[in-house]
C-alpha cells in the first residue's frame, strides 16, 4: 500500500480524535473556534505515532527531536486549517464540516512535510 493511502488512513482516525474531542468539549460548553485548539493537538500526537510506524515506515524509537520536527511542520499546517475552519465556522458552517473541509485541504502540506522534513530515508 502506497505511503499516502497509509497516511490518509492515518489522517482518517486523527480526525475521528480531532472532530471527537471537539465535539466533546462543545458538548461542555466550549464554543467551537476555543474547543478546536485542544483538538488539533490531541490529534497531532495520535497522528505523529500512527504516522511514523505505519505511514512512513520509522523503525527508530520515537524521540523528542522527531516529535519537536513533526510538531513544527504541524503547526504551520494547524494554522492554515485553523484559518479555513475559522472562515468557514464563522460562515455558519456546521464545525464538523469546517473540520473535514479544513483537513482535506491540509492534507497534502501535510504529508509533504513530514516525508521530506521529518520522516526522510537516509
Amino acid at each position: 500500500m502506497p505511503a499516502f493511502v497509509r497516511f490518509a488512513v492515518v489522517g482518517g482516525i486523527g480526525f475521528v480524535v480531532d472532530a471527537g474531542l471537539l465535539e466533546l468539549l462543545r458538548a461542555l460548553g466550549a464554543p467551537a473556534l476555543l474547543a478546536r485548539i485542544p483538538a488539533i493537538c490531541g490529534a497531532l500526537v495520535m497522528t505523529w505515532l500512527l504516522n511514523r510506524t505505519f505511514s512512513f515506515g520509522t523503525k527508530t524509537r520515537p524521540s523528542l527531536a522527531e516529535f519537536v520536527a513533526y510538531a513544527s511542520v504541524s503547526a504551520v499546517s494547524a494554522a492554515v486549517n485553523y484559518l479555513i475552519f475559522t472562515v468557514l465556522v464563522l460562515a455558519d458552517l456546521h464545525p464538523i464540516a469546517a473540520v473535514a473541509i479544513a483537513t482535506a485541504i491540509t492534507m497534502v502540506l501535510n504529508f509533504t512535510g513530514y516525508r521530506k522534513l521529518v520522516f526522510r530515508r537516509p
